[in-house]
């Protein structure tokens, strides 16, 4: 019983550190340990974190925690043969005799239940974390397995059909997640290919300018790399494609990364990221150069997209979310480079919004400051009309990243540390962004005039 239950019983080193500090020697001698404890007030959600950490640790007892099952299933049927063995002489009340036998059985069906899970999710994280192909057959087998299983579990027993500590439900949502890995790394690689091809088909001189327009990618390519080399002088031919196209790119990215499970975390992501490319677009007064405005705009936002989709290529989404959850070094590595973009991409908006607008500096700052106070102020309305937990919870509960909560944890938001106001403190930054970059706006009027130098 002690080593099948590792994955019900283990998840709760993770509770009490947020901060992603388990300790593997201390649940080595958890599941060694022959006495449970309580688990009755406890609920595991089977999320991407609590399931990495419990591959994490235990990965070196990988074979003892995996047949841990087997030894369970098999102590338990011991159990039931000895209760017909004994059952003219164990009681003399039928009534009782069946009760135990229902017991037993129900002991039974629900250790097959957590067996089937922990080979799910041990060779999963395995296949993972080594890339072994065993892994990869073997976590697809007791997948399905587990799912039946569930199917028979929960028609069987329809007025209560969760064991304690456990939803069935919130487990069968983890493994539809994961039975979309395959499809999610291919489309991934897809992505990743087609949108560094388009890069390397931007560089200057490297596809012929049909007279005297060159071609779209050459703009994709100076937007992200050398923006000050940018004219609203120069032509494109293919713009109009070009900018549809990284548009939906960027769109089916975020469908990408949610292991196509969700249809919220694609639209969200879509529309705060493509929120400030439609005032900035707007803002700056040349509709006949949209176009080319949502092309150069639009680069580095793919540039972020195309980082995280060259670790997704490798084994999906949850082999990004694995190593950011049990290695500190990735993930500061990561947090280091997605800054970095960030500050890119901020750099190059200033950059574009004063070549297109012609305005100087202070006012193409200013531009960019007033595209960033939106984008707060309207996810911050979005936070206070849904909830933050309402709307952390639909969104975990299509991706199942985080733990759901508990009786000591009732919320996503309450695990994050962060405080239900927080929609507020977003409103009242936004606002403030918006107020302060919107004067300097209006005061300046300084324009520069277009120059076929410039650039």
């Amino acid at each position: 019983m002690a080593g099948l239950c590792t994955g019900y019983f283990a998840f709760r080193m993770t509770k009490g550190s947020p901060a992603f500090n388990m300790q593997e020697s201390k649940v080595i001698q958890w599941t060694a340990s022959a006495s449970l404890p309580d688990s009755s007030g406890q609920q595991f959600y089977g999320s991407g974190q609590e399931l990495s950490h419990l591959y994490y640790a235990l990965k070196s007892d990988f074979q003892e925690v995996v047949d841990g099952g087997i030894h369970a299933l098999k102590e338990a049927s011991s159990q039931r043969d000895l209760l017909f063995a004994l059952r003219d002489t164990a009681s003399s009340d039928p009534e009782q005799f069946h009760k135990q036998l229902e017991s037993v059985e129900y002991k039974m069906e629900l250790l097959r239940l957590l067996d089937y899970y922990t080979h799910y999710f041990m060779h999963y994280y395995r296949w993972i974390d080594t890339g072994e192909m065993s892994s990869s057959v073997s976590y697809k087998l007791s997948m399905g397995q587990f799912r039946a299983t569930v199917a028979y579990h929960q028609e069987k027993y329809r007025a209560n059909p969760n064991p304690p500590g456990m939803n069935l439900e919130e487990l069968l949502s983890g493994t539809r997640v994961t039975g979309q890995t395959n499809r999610a790394v291919r489309w991934a690689r897809v992505l990743t290919v087609f949108l560094l091809f388009t890069l390397v088909m931007g560089i200057p001189r490297f596809i012929r300018d049909r007279g005297y327009r060159r071609f779209a990618a050459t703009l994709y390519f100076d937007a992200l790399f050398r923006p000050h080399k940018i004219s609203d002088l120069n032509a494109w031919h293919s713009i109009n494609r070009m900018a549809v196209a990284l548009i939906i790119l960027y769109l089916f990215g975020g469908v990408v990364l949610s292991s196509f499970s969700s249809w919220l975390f694609p639209v969200i992501l879509g529309i705060l990221g493509i929120l400030p490319l439609l005032f900035l677009t707007a803002v700056m007064g040349q509709p006949r150069k949209s176009r080319e405005i949502v092309v150069s705009l639009m680069a580095p936002k793919v540039l972020i997209m195309l980082t995280v989709l060259l670790v997704v290529a490798v084994r999906g989404p949850m082999f990004f979310w694995y190593h950011f959850w049990v290695s500190p070094i990735f993930r500061a590595l990561f947090l280091a480079v997605f800054v970095m973009l960030i500050f890119h991409k901020f750099h190059v908006n200033s950059v574009l919004a004063r070549k297109w607008s012609h305005r100087n500096r202070r006012g193409a700052a200013a531009m960019v400051g007033m595209a960033f106070g939106i984008q707060l102020l309207f996810a911050g309305v979005l936070l206070q009309v849904f909830g933050l937990e309402e709307s952390l919870e639909a969104l975990n509960r299509e991706l199942l990243l985080l733990p759901g909560g508990g009786p000591e944890q009732p919320g996503v938001a309450d695990w994050l540390g962060w405080n239900l106001n927080l929609p507020i403190g977003i409103i009242a930054l936004g606002g403030i962004v918006l107020a302060i970059n919107t004067l300097i706006f209006l005061f300046n009027k300084n324009r520069m005039l277009p120059s076929s130098k410039r650039g």
